[in-house]
């Protein structure tokens, strides 16, 4: 069985602990195989906001996110686990797990690398959560799930 060869990894990102480890995960496999990685924040219009939001509304908070996005990730990307290693981010509003597949799918992601937040059972049944929509929709595209105790979530 041969080794898979990504070239193209997608983060998703929502700020929270298990998003950052997922994001040193992607850096470490993205250096061992000298692949970019693109860092993607989806900002849940219905949640962030009271009102659907106008094309110039929809424009300058996209601004906003994605300076504060980038600013964000050059700070825990600093040092030799990221060195060499082409980094990249991106905001975008809609639905999050429909938004990453998406993304992934246009652009040609190989692996999409998300957190799994510890959420309660009764939440996850009524609501689902993000990263099983990715695991259950992702076609074409690997998925790696990173669990909040592992060695790269110890920052």
């Amino acid at each position: 069985m041969s080794t898979p060869v990504y070239r193209k990894i997608l983060v998703g990102y929502d700020g929270r602990h298990a998003s950052k480890c997922a994001l040193r995960r992607a850096l470490q496999i993205a250096k061992s195989l000298g692949a970019e990685v693109t860092v993607l924040r989806v900002l849940h219009e219905e949640i962030h906001y009271a009102h659907p939001l106008s094309a110039e509304e929809a424009k300058e908070v996209r601004r906003i996110y994605l300076a504060d996005l980038e600013k964000e990730v050059k700070e825990l990307i600093k040092g030799e686990e990221a060195a060499g290693v082409k980094v990249s981010c991106d905001v975008i509003i809609g639905d999050p797990a429909e938004e990453i597949l998406n993304y992934a799918e246009t652009k040609g992601y190989d692996l999409i690398v998300v957190g799994r937040r510890n959420v309660g059972t009764l939440k996850r049944i009524l609501l689902g959560s993000v990263t099983t929509k990715i695991v259950t929709y992702a076609k074409g595209v690997e998925v790696l799930v990173i669990e909040p105790w592992e060695d790269v979530c110890r920052l």
